[in-house]
This record gives C-alpha cells, structure tokens and sequence, in this order.
C-alpha cells in the first residue's frame, strides 16, 4: 500500500490521472458502495466497481479512482468508510475491495490488482491498479449467481459488456 502526500495539493500519480480525465486506462468513481442518491449502501456499485476492474483485466489494464467523480472532483472515501463500522480505516477498504474482487471475479486479484490511497483536498482517494490479464477473466452477475458469466472489456472511457460473437472474437484477437 502506498501514500502519498498529506496536505491539499494532489501528488503524482493521482494529480496526474486527475489532469487526463477518464480513458481507456482511467475511470473515476464517487464511491464503491455508498449510493448518493439514496442517502444508504448499495451492493450494485459494488457491481460497478467489479465489472470496472474486469474489463481492465480484459483490455490494457488501467487505474481506478474512487472517492472521484465524473468531473474529476475529489470526493474522498468517508461515505464509503461509514459503511464498514469498525473496520473504517484504508486497511479495512482494502480488505473490502479484495474480497469483493476476489469472490466477483473468475481469477484471484492477487499480484494483478494493487490498491493504495493518496490524500488529495485534506481527504483519502483510493487507487487500484490493475494490470492486463493473460487470459480471459469473468465476472459474477449483479443480481447473483456464482458462476462468473459476465464479459466485460474497457473500449475508450467506457467499460462494454460482450457476449457471444463479439467476446469469441475480441477473444480470438485479444489473446490468441
């Protein structure tokens, strides 16, 4: 886990991922769990973060930022570390995110997957980096099931969903 810089001016690498804006290798997300329409944890942002990595892992890799929004707003992490009661820390985020990884996706996240946090605006971002697969990788469906099924890859700034025709051949060109 790394950390970097205490005061209110972003450093390098988040000050530099907030200057480029969302990619085909950087997304931006509010939160992880914390719906802000709502007011209350939502498991389908969960889902979001999931299916974000995924189609990281299938593409080029990338860098999430979450405690970001669309804008390149910094937010922080305090609506997302309410929700894990006495485990609100960085570590206990990262405990969440890798368990939440780890049982959403059809490979372990360990050695592919880095998560560390930076203070940008006097509050925590949290960055997981995430290297490209060298196989195909899955991902559990949002309203259950535990048969990774879903297909998920990073085109431009957005992350797609495939299926059929299109995954065999994005497959076929991707990694064979």
């Amino acid at each position: 886990m790394w950390d970097q810089g205490q005061g209110d001016e972003p450093q390098a690498p988040l000050a530099n991922l907030l200057n480029v804006g969302e990619s085909q290798t950087v997304e931006y997300k509010s939160t992880a769990r914390w719906n802000l329409h709502t007011g209350q944890a939502d498991k389908r942002l969960e889902h979001v973060i999931t299916k974000t990595v995924c189609g990281f892992l299938n593409a080029e890799g990338g860098t999430l930022l979450i405690g970001v929004d669309d804008a390149g707003v910094v937010l922080g992490l305090q609506d997302d570390m309410a929700t894990l009661g006495d485990k609100a820390s960085r570590d206990g985020y990262e405990l969440f995110l890798r368990q939440r990884l780890d049982s959403g996706l059809s490979i372990p996240i360990a050695g592919i997957v880095k998560i560390g946090f930076e203070r940008a605006n006097d509050v925590d971002v949290c960055l997981v980096s995430v290297a490209a697969s060298g196989k195909p990788v899955f991902a559990k469906p949002r309203d259950g099931g535990q048969v990774p099924t879903e297909f998920w890859v990073r085109v431009g700034n957005a992350t797609k969903q495939l299926h059929g025709d299109d995954m065999l051949e994005y497959k076929s060109s991707h990694w064979d």
